[in-house]
């Protein structure tokens, strides 16, 4: 019989601790899916017209903590840029993004960012640079006196 009763407190006492341990990891899963839901939110939703949601805004402003490496071929690199464009608009921050385009297939130019934004149906006023060089380093800001997004 204290065997038994041994064993029930064992099981309580393990329990309690796993119950414990959940509990303190659930602040952190809640959090890095936040994180995941708008950095997929604003790199999926290119309407300029649509505000980015409440929770999202401290995640998105948070882009100018960090440079943002993108590399691959151009057409990919265009997409992004182009979300990072559109989130920048919708932000509406003087810095929005550090952006360093690492080697790419070819070079991008103006015209490849804004077939994107127009295949996508978004009407955004950028100030972009003709040409993005290989291995640059971009800021992606908005400019409130003309209500567009710029990149220098």
């Amino acid at each position: 019989m204290a065997e038994m009763a041994l064993n029930t407190v064992a099981y309580i006492i393990l329990a309690l601790v796993s119950i414990g341990l959940i509990l303190s990891l659930v602040p952190k899963l809640s959090e890095s899916a936040s994180k995941q839901y708008c950095s997929a939110y604003t790199k999926s939703t290119l309407s300029g017209n649509e505000q980015i949601p409440e929770e999202c805004l401290a995640y998105v402003a948070k882009g100018v903590d960090k440079t943002i490496i993108l590399s691959g071929n151009a057409t990919d690199i265009s997409s992004s840029l182009a979300a990072y464009l559109v989130s920048c608009y919708r932000l509406k921050a003087p810095m929005c993004y550090t952006v360093q385009l690492s080697a790419t297939d070819r070079q991008i130019t103006n015209s490849d960012v804004n077939e994107v934004l127009l295949a996508r149906g978004v009407n955004v006023s950028t100030r972009v640079p003709d040409l993005f060089p290989n291995n640059s380093l971009i800021v992606i800001g908005y400019d409130s006196s003309s209500d567009s997004v710029v990149v220098k």
